[in-house]
C-alpha cells in the first residue's frame, strides 16, 4: 500500500468512521460518513475514500467476513 493511501486511511477514513464496526454498517451510514468527507475534502479525495471502502468490503467478502458490500452502489454523485 502506498504511503499516501496509508496516510489517507489514518487521517481521513478512520476518524470519519470512528468506532463504527464495518461489518454492521448500512449503505446509508456509509453514505453519511462519505458525505462528511466530501464536504471536508472535495470530490477527488472522496472518490479515493469511496474506492478504498469498496475495496475493503470486497476483500472482506472474499474472506467471508461479510455477505455483501454496502458501498457497492454508492457513487460520487449520490454523495453530492
Amino acid at each position: 500500500m502506498s504511503r499516501d493511501i496509508t496516510r489517507w486511511l489514518y487521517e481521513v477514513i478512520e476518524p470519519a468512521f470512528g468506532g463504527m464496526l464495518a461489518a454492521t454498517l448500512s449503505t446509508e451510514e456509509i453514505e453519511r460518513v462519505l458525505r462528511s468527507v466530501y464536504r471536508a475534502t472535495g470530490a477527488d479525495q472522496t472518490r479515493l475514500a469511496l474506492g478504498l471502502v469498496r475495496d475493503a468490503y470486497r476483500w472482506a467478502m472474499e474472506q467471508r467476513w461479510c455477505d455483501e458490500n454496502p458501498a457497492a452502489g454508492i457513487t460520487l454523485r449520490t454523495l453530492m
